[in-house]
């Protein structure tokens, strides 16, 4: 297993986006469930994946969502 990428920095005592493509790296890790990323954000994406299908807009589930980041 590689390690996790380094995504974020730590100034003055808070920690940041490293930069805007560490952002798009992180989230297409939550998408694909990357087992790099501590099990509790795993467990979270989980969890938020349950809401989106039971997700209703005027009375219609929502089928599909498409995920894009772009900045």
């Amino acid at each position: 297993m590689s390690s996790r990428p380094d995504l974020f920095v730590k100034n003055d005592g808070f920690w940041y986006w490293k930069n805007d493509e560490a952002k798009k790296i992180f989230f297409e890790m939550l998408l694909n469930h990357d087992k790099r990323l501590p099990k509790e954000f795993i467990e979270i994406q989980v969890l938020y994946e349950k809401i989106l299908e039971n997700l209703e807009v005027n009375g219609q589930k929502i089928e599909e969502i498409d995920y894009v980041y772009n900045k």
